[in-house]
């Protein structure tokens, strides 16, 4: 049986984009929805309003000053809205006082009619429509993507830890061997001693030549005297005379 393949990167490098892309995701995901409906948005009305609203969106109805009355809502077919009467305390931002006199929550998307009664013996009067929550399909979708971002999240890191355990575990076991901290780390199998041509062992040197004697391989240059080249000689004829030489007599 051979050794087996040692995993590879995939599974570290889909963790690392589904990590990355999981918040990214969710951020793209949220101002999606946040332009699909503004929930600081109100209407403003002093009777009676007509206005376009988003399906199975929840709203509350305020009135200033904070006097209880009461509200109906009209949907787009002609039918009447349940209307939940409530009584809370609202302050606004400029320091006015406010009561959420009811709660609504449409069904279909279109044109509602929203008519209140004024308050008695009021004639500075003001009501107010909010949106208290996103309308339930954006709300559905938000969900999907929270649940989906965090799940490919979790799968990142999963694959993440576990190919890195499985590459890890490979390594231990079919890898190369661990080098001890302070010993060095063999390169070849170790060669007997003195055997020839191997970098370290020492070579023989030649034998001494006896005197007189020509090395093995080398022809002798002059006969009679081994490794002496032959004197060159001038022929009698050849060579040059010089006259004699007068030497004075001593005194």
């Amino acid at each position: 049986m051979g050794r087996p393949q040692k995993p590879g990167m995939a599974g570290i490098v889909i963790g690392i984009v589904l990590v990355v892309l999981a918040p990214i995701g969710l951020f793209v995901a949220a101002g999606w929805i946040y332009n699909q409906v503004d929930l600081s948005t109100g209407y403003r009305f002093g009777g009676q309003i007509s206005v376009d609203l988003l399906e199975a969106q929840p709203f509350q109805v305020s009135v200033y000053p904070a006097i209880a009355t009461d509200c109906v809502v009209i949907d787009p077919s002609g039918n009447s809205v349940p209307v939940n009467p409530i009584s809370q305390s609202i302050t606004g931002d400029d320091g006015s006082s406010w009561l959420a006199i009811a709660t609504f929550t449409t069904v279909d998307r279109g044109k509602y009619q929203v008519g209140c009664t004024p308050p008695t013996g009021s004639s500075n009067y003001m009501f107010v429509i909010v949106p208290t929550g996103l309308p339930r399909p954006l709300g559905l979708a938000l969900t999907a993507f929270v649940i989906g971002g965090i799940g490919f999240f979790i799968i990142g890191v999963v694959l993440i830890i576990v190919t890195g355990v499985r590459r890890g575990k490979w390594t231990r076991t079919f890898g190369p061997p661990p080098i001890l901290y302070g010993q060095p780390m063999l390169m070849m199998m170790p060669v007997p001693y003195g055997q020839p041509g191997v970098y370290g062992q020492p070579v023989p040197y030649a034998q001494p030549v006896p005197y007189g004697q020509t090395p093995p391989g080398v022809q002798p240059a002059y006969p009679g005297y081994p490794g002496v080249s032959a004197p060159t000689q001038t022929p009698m004829s050849q060579a040059t005379t010089y006259p004699p030489q007068q030497h004075a007599n001593p005194m």
